[in-house]
């Protein structure tokens, strides 16, 4: 029968009314109640929350429940850009990146500068190196070896001295500014580690001019070696100064260090024939 409650008449549900009421208080009752023994998961904590929030007229537990589904969805997009693979490499980065890696090579060619040019064979292995000069510009033979820490150069009369950088051996002994240092790297066509390249210029993938250290870098020719490419013709000007170097062999890895490599030894050692001379710088 009706009962009032509040001034308000209120009529208690009767028959499958009152089942359907008793068993919807039953399950709301047990999904509070029911031991668990395994983790509940997320989706069915809100249900519960939800079916336990109706019964109660509980609409700021209905608000709980769709935050939490938001920063549910919110975790699961931020995961998602997290695990996202990075952009593939550009053409130049890959090659620039292989080239730098190649620290052991040699070298034939021709050195120019405005006082004068000479054959040049580079041996660069990891951080020692060994530069001979023979040709015109010396009349005999002149061996620079070392590291950037310190160089030796040994003449074909039997002269040697021995100097912590190899820039000062050149400038002073055959009065050639070049940055040895930097240039081991821009002979590869990249530019130096230990300073910022300006005006990249790129061309199929490859520098073909840049800036360093006040120097102007220009690639102006390439060619294959171990099926990728390497410079040919190298030009680096400083103001008055500049640098030309033409390459006609590249050797990388240990095909660089073969019998005839000249590391470590004397300068009146015999160079092996190199055949026909480069074109000039």
């Amino acid at each position: 029968m009706p009962a009032r409650e509040g001034g308000v008449n209120r009529t208690f549900p009767r028959g499958a009314g009152m089942q359907r009421h008793f068993s919807y208080v039953e399950r709301r009752e047990n999904a509070r109640n029911a031991p668990r023994s395994d983790p509940i998961h997320p989706q069915e904590w809100i249900n519960q929350s939800v079916l336990w929030g109706r019964g109660h007229g509980g609409r700021a537990w209905r608000h709980a429940a769709i935050r939490v589904l938001s920063l549910l969805a919110v975790l699961s997009l931020l995961a998602a850009c997290a695990t996202r693979p990075a952009p593939p490499a550009t053409g130049w980065e890959t090659h620039a990146r292989w080239a730098g890696e190649q620290s052991r090579f040699m070298l034939l060619g021709k050195l120019g500068t405005p006082s004068g040019s000479a054959n040049l064979r580079w041996e660069q292995w990891e951080n020692r190196f060994s530069i001979r000069l023979w040709g015109p510009m010396g009349q005999a033979t002149t061996l620079i070896t070392g590291d950037m820490r310190r160089v030796v150069l040994e003449r074909a009369d039997g002269g040697e001295r021995r100097v912590g950088d190899p820039a000062v051996i050149l400038k002073e002994e055959l009065g050639w500014e070049i940055p040895v240092g930097a240039l081991g790297y821009w002979v590869r066509g990249v530019p130096a580690p230990d300073g910022a390249a300006t005006n990249l210029q790129l061309s199929e993938g490859r520098a073909a001019a840049f800036g360093q250290n006040g120097w102007h870098i220009e690639v102006s020719r390439y060619m294959a070696v171990a099926g990728r490419s390497l410079p040919a013709r190298i030009t680096a000007a400083r103001g008055e100064h500049r640098v030309t170097l033409v390459i006609r062999e590249w050797h990388l890895g240990d095909a660089a260090r073969d019998g005839t490599h000249v590391i470590d030894a004397p300068a009146g050692a015999q160079v092996p024939a190199e055949g026909a001379q480069p074109d000039p710088p």
